[in-house]
C-alpha cells in the first residue's frame, strides 16, 4: 500500500560533503527537526515539527523514536555520539505507530550503518582544529569466504570547551570527550533465503 510519508533522507556521502558530524550538525539539513541541551548530554531533547518529549525525566518515553540499524533506543542521550561509517540517516515528520510502534508520536529518526560486504571498501579520516579539537575515523570491509564478511570501524573526537571553571579545573564542564567502536558480521548478504547480520 503506498502512503504518504514526509521522509528527509540523507546519504553517508551528503553527510561527508555537508561536514555533519553528529546528530547536532543534523538539525541544519532536516527541517523541523530540533535538538536541543539542557545541562549536559543526558539531558538532551528531540522534537519534530515543535513536538517532543523532554529527557531530564529517564522514566519518560521520546516522543521521536531513535533507531538504530532497526534496534530501538530508549534513551535520547543514547544517539549522542559522531555519526561515523553511515549508510543513511533518515527523518520521517508526524505519528509513525503504524511502521514503527507507540512510542514515535512526533516522527523517528533512523540510522543506517554501513553493511558489511565482500568488496574492498576502506578509509582513514583525521582532522584537527581550534580548542585543541582532534577527530579520527576508520573502517575496513573484511571477506571471511564465500558468504561472510566482516566490518571494522573506530572513531574518536576530542575538544576543549569554552567555559574555564578555576577551582574545578580548566574546561571542567564542556570539553567533547568521545570514542567508540563497531564491529559487524554478516552471513550470506543480501540473500534471499537466509541472511544473518550481528553488530556490536
Amino acid at each position: 500500500m503506498d502512503v504518504p510519508v514526509a521522509v528527509s533522507a540523507i546519504t553517508g556521502a551528503e553527510i561527508q560533503a555537508a561536514g555533519i558530524k553528529d546528530v547536532f550538525d543534523l538539525q541544519q539539513n532536516v527541517v523541523g527537526l530540533i535538538i536541543g541541551q539542557s545541562q549536559t548530554s543526558t539531558s538532551t531533547n528531540f522534537s519534530i515539527r515543535g513536538i517532543g518529549s523532554t529527557s531530564n525525566n529517564f522514566g519518560v518515553e521520546s516522543s521521536v523514536g531513535l533507531y538504530v540499524d532497526g534496534v530501538y533506543r530508549s534513551r535520547q542521550s543514547s544517539l549522542i555520539n559522531d555519526l561515523a561509517d553511515l549508510e543513511m540517516v533518515e527523518v520521517a515528520r508526524g505519528p509513525q505507530g503504524t511502521l514503527f510502534g507507540k512510542n514515535t508520536a512526533s516522527g523517528a529518526i533512523i540510522v543506517r550503518t554501513v553493511r558489511p560486504s565482500q568488496e574492498r571498501d576502506a578509509y582513514v579520516e583525521a582532522t584537527a582544529g581550534d580548542h585543541g579539537l582532534f577527530r579520527f575515523g576508520a573502517a575496513s570491509n573484511f571477506s571471511l569466504g564465500d558468504n561472510a564478511a566482516m566490518r571494522a570501524t573506530l572513531f574518536a573526537s576530542q575538544r576543549d570547551g569554552y567555559v574555564d571553571d578555576t577551582v574545578r579545573g580548566k574546561d571542567f564542564y564542556n570539553d567533547r570527550d568521545r570514542w567508540g567502536g563497531r564491529l559487524q558480521f554478516a552471513f550470506n548478504e543480501p540473500g534471499d533465503d537466509f541472511n544473518a547480520r550481528i553488530i556490536a
